[in-house]
């Protein structure tokens, strides 16, 4: 288990320190007792963040180390860029908190189960000021 996390909707958003790096990759880029590396799993890929087992991923050839989300149990890993650098995607969990813990106080779920849409709003109004459109969207994308 990770040391550090914050809120997310559901539970925990599990972030990884330098430490834990190595075996937050079980189960991406490693396989089984022997750890036996997974020829699916880009070499460039490094999980630095899980929410339900669904990585964030920094992609650590490129120079401004863009940060991607994939959802896992899809047959294959597709990942969506949520922001164009690990910089700015700390700025936007912070926005995030910011609406989840502050605005919200962790109250955001109506009647039915379902994601408050004031929420969301607000969620996507606060990333949308960090974010180029095509990220706001992928990380929205994140939440539900």
């Amino acid at each position: 288990m990770p040391n550090s996390s914050i809120p997310w909707i559901v539970e925990e958003l599990f972030l990884f320190s330098i430490r834990e790096l190595d075996t937050a990759q079980d189960g991406y880029r490693w396989t089984g007792p022997q750890r036996r590396r997974l020829p699916t799993w880009p070499s460039n890929w490094v999980v630095i963040a899980a929410i339900f087992g669904d990585p964030f991923i920094a992609d650590v050839d490129e120079p401004a180390v863009p940060i991607y989300f994939a959802r896992h149990g899809a047959g294959c890993w597709r990942a969506d860029r949520v922001a164009p650098t690990a910089a700015t995607f700390l700025k936007v969990l912070a926005r995030f908190e910011s609406v989840l813990l502050g605005a919200f106080d962790s109250d955001v779920w109506d009647e039915d189960g379902l994601l408050r849409p004031g929420f969301l709003r607000a969620v996507e109004d606060a990333v949308t000021e960090l974010l180029p459109p095509a990220d706001s969207a992928s990380f929205m994308t994140a939440l539900t």
